[in-house]
């Protein structure tokens, strides 16, 4: 999977669509979290020519209580969370999903979803120059310590 290809309707099925273009960008949409947060999306789809992709979940408003509520996410390419208030703030669930989708429409009138992936990009281009230099590191202290490579064949 390329994971800077643009966000697609998947499926017609929210949940389906979900994790077909999250997979591999978050654990968000993923079966093992949507259970654990005992959370269902209600609707997914992409924004802005696929930068962006959009999803309502319905879910419990307070961790393990049975009332639900409805909130929206946003994520950028890479898979970040581009708009959506934290679980632990209260304004961040609608009692009902129309609710969510206002919200969800009002947010991306805020949204540069150019400004948001070119953000989303050099951010991920610095972690991984930072894993790549951590290696590199790594493979000098190995040198310096002496250890004898492994020669082909032997």
């Amino acid at each position: 999977m390329n994971h800077f290809a643009a966000f697609r309707c998947e499926s017609a099925d929210p949940t389906a669509n979900a994790e077909r273009n999250l997979s591999g960008r978050t654990h968000y949409a993923a079966p093992d979290t949507r259970r654990y947060f005992r959370s269902r999306i209600v609707a997914s789809g992409e924004a802005c020519g696929g930068l962006l992709f959009l999803l309502i979940e319905s879910m419990p408003m307070r961790h393990r209580e049975d009332k639900r509520g409805f909130r929206y996410r946003v994520f950028d390419i890479c898979g970040g969370v581009v708009d959506g208030k934290g679980i632990t703030d209260p304004d961040c669930f609608h009692a009902t999903r129309k609710g969510a989708e206002r919200a969800l429409r009002d947010a991306l009138r805020d949204i540069d979803g150019i400004a948001a992936t070119r953000e989303a990009l050099t951010s991920y281009e610095q972690w991984i120059t930072g894993r790549i230099e951590s290696a590199r590191v790594r493979v000098d202290e190995l040198e310096r310590a002496s250890i004898p490579a492994i020669a082909a064949g032997e």
